[in-house]
């Protein structure tokens, strides 16, 4: 009797990968029954999960929480713990697609304190992501950042035991934008070159010692992101926002042209030969930072602090300089230092 409802079972999983629902309905339902003859209750259970999956597709939601339930039921008094798990998953599912949000939610939180328990990433990541889409659609900020986070953290993970694997592919495997869903992330130390993350929001996110050499960064949001000692080389930094960014020992060699760097930490960074066009780099810190070659023509400089940051053949033409320190900074001429002085800028010191 097991035997042949052990084929029925597997019959069914083959006709629902091949989109057959009604025929494997059909044949879990009475695999089920001799499952439940014979006394079975894990294997009924599991059962019941995949006849309840069956109805979802079908649209006949009130049968699927039926066995859902039924399948919730004898899980718990088994105490099969991964198969309680799957069944609140199930019934998260099913009414998150009811659009009765609080229900889903609640369903699929009970689901991750199990997979917790369980420490396995895949069913833990399965939960964090049902539990990530509800509290979008509750607009419940708080748990939506939480299972992000945990979320990232186990991308890390998984990157730590596979260095090479593309971690962009292995958030969206878990089910995280990567344009959306990073802000405040700690993505230190991730190897992201030639990564595509044009407009991507790194709003706080922890970016230090980040590889984006040749990434495309246009447009992206490093608003109040720590990029301590990343590597920026020939990056795409079009229009980026890096308001009050951290680039200290940052490697910037690269193009920005009309990026926003006000209020930026740009201490000790390599900017050598960076192409900085009309730029936004008032407020900004820039002591000990190497511009030698770089381009600065039309930059806002305003409030910018330049202590003994190398300017040797740096293109200054139509910079803004009120209020701009100078102080100690090396290739700028007695000529060009009169003109900015008339300018606003103000130097003391200087070589």
């Amino acid at each position: 009797m097991i035997e042949i409802a052990d084929q029925l079972f597997q019959k069914g999983i083959d006709q629902y990968k091949n989109g057959e629902m009604k025929e494997a309905l059909h044949h879990w339902l009475t695999a089920l029954n001799l499952y439940q003859e014979a006394g079975k209750p894990q294997k009924s259970g599991a059962t019941l999960g995949n006849i309840g999956i069956a109805y979802e597709i079908l649209g006949e939601y009130s049968q699927a929480i039926t066995y859902y339930e039924q399948h919730l039921l004898i899980a718990r008094e088994i105490a099969d713990r991964q198969g309680e798990n799957n069944a609140l998953t199930n019934l998260g599912n099913v009414y998150y697609a009811l659009e009765k949000y609080e229900v889903a939610q609640k369903y699929q939180e009970e689901s991750l304190t199990i997979a917790q328990e369980l420490h396995q990433d895949a069913i833990l990541a399965r939960s964090l992501s049902n539990l990530k889409l509800t509290c979008q659609a509750l607009k419940d900020f708080v748990k939506l950042t939480e299972c992000r986070q945990q979320l990232i953290a186990i991308a890390r993970d998984i990157y730590t035991t596979k260095p090479k694997e593309n971690f962009i592919k292995i958030l969206e495997n878990l089910d995280i934008n990567p344009l959306e869903d990073l802000p405040g992330a700690d993505l230190s130390n991730i190897n992201l070159d030639y990564a595509n993350l044009a407009g991507a929001n790194f709003n706080q996110a922890n970016l230090s010692n980040v590889d984006f050499h040749l990434a495309d960064l246009s447009r992206a949001n490093f608003t109040n992101a720590n990029l301590s000692r990343a590597n920026l080389t020939n990056a795409n930094l079009r229009l980026a926002c890096l308001y009050s960014a951290n680039l200290t020992y940052a490697d910037v060699r690269t193009k920005l042209p009309k990026a926003n760097l006000s209020n930026a930490q740009l201490t000790d960074a390599l900017l050598q030969g960076a192409y900085l066009p009309y730029a936004n780099l008032s407020n900004a810190d820039l002591t000990n930072a190497n511009l030698e070659n770089a381009d600065l023509t039309g930059v806002n400089c305003s409030g910018a602090k330049f202590i003994g940051t190398n300017l040797k053949r740096a293109e200054i033409k139509d910079i803004v300089v009120e209020n701009t320190h100078f102080i100690n900074t090396f290739g700028i001429s007695t000529a060009v230092q009169k003109e900015l002085v008339s300018k606003g800028a103000i130097f003391s010191d200087n070589d």
